[in-house]
């Protein structure tokens, strides 16, 4: 059993950072991260973003049951990337039908909240960290639960917030 390598965020590779800008629009890039064979993909800050800035807006197919890579927005509502789209196919956020948005990664103590499909800064967010949110504030349940590695908790299961008896309020965003 091969055991997984973090690499440093500097050590990540990343799309060119000449053609991003640091509006408000476009404030982060995808990079990958080795992590033992399998090959990580990241959103990261591409400059720093200031508390209340929206990072990015979800857009995609609508979907009535949750996948992989979609995110919930209603009870039966989840927006998910169009089917057939290969690892690593759309890196560049100024590529038309870029969907990196999947690569969203999950924390405890998230930098980013949803308000709708836009995904907002909840607090100052450095350049070149990864740009994450609560899987649990959003999905019902999970298609594919796992056991965080954040660092901010003890490497819980994540599932959804249908699973989290003992904090229900959270799923309602408190």
């Amino acid at each position: 059993m091969t055991l997984a390598r973090r690499m440093p965020l500097s050590s990540m590779e990343h799309t060119p950072s000449s053609d991003l800008s640091c509006s408000r629009t476009l404030c982060y890039r995808i990079a990958t991260e080795l992590r033992g064979e399998e090959l990580h993909w990241h959103v990261l800050a591409a400059c720093d973003i200031l508390q209340g800035t929206r990072v990015l807006l979800i857009e995609g197919v609508e979907s009535g049951s949750p996948t992989r890579h979609s995110i919930q927005f209603g009870q039966f509502t989840h927006i998910a990337p169009p089917t057939g789209l290969l690892e690593g196919a759309d890196t560049s956020p100024t590529q038309a039908g870029h969907f990196g948005w999947r690569y969203l990664d999950h924390s405890c103590d998230p930098n980013c909240v949803f308000e709708g499909r836009a995904l907002i800064a909840c607090r100052p967010i450095r350049e070149g960290e990864k740009i994450c949110f609560d899987y649990e504030v959003t999905e019902h349940t999970l298609s594919a639960p796992f056991r965080c590695a954040c660092g901010a908790c003890d490497g819980r299961m994540i599932r959804g917030h249908a699973h989290r008896a003992a904090t229900p309020a959270r799923a309602m965003g408190a």
